[in-house]
């Protein structure tokens, strides 16, 4: 069993205060994978491809790469998917 950092608890919180239903999941899945970020399935979700997927896009944008959909990653996301 993998133990837990502070800092990836501080992530999970935030993600989870986003309080996402499963289509905006989806979304966020089906964007990244249009992105050209492996998330696997778009079935809302967020296991281990989706977690890496994340994680790419915000090595990418720069921000901490926690694997984790803070506010600034999703919005971000979400903006660049729109067009």
């Amino acid at each position: 069993m993998t133990k837990r950092t502070a800092a990836e608890d501080k992530a999970r919180s935030e993600e989870t205060g986003l309080q996402l239903d499963q289509p905006t999941r989806q979304r966020v899945e089906e964007t990244l994978t249009r992105l050209g970020y492996d998330a696997g399935p778009a079935d809302g979700v967020f296991d281990d491809r989706t977690r890496a997927a994340i994680r790419g896009f915000q090595k990418e944008w720069h921000f901490a790469e926690t694997g984790y959909l803070d506010e600034v990653t999703f919005v971000r996301l979400l903006a660049i998917g729109i067009y």
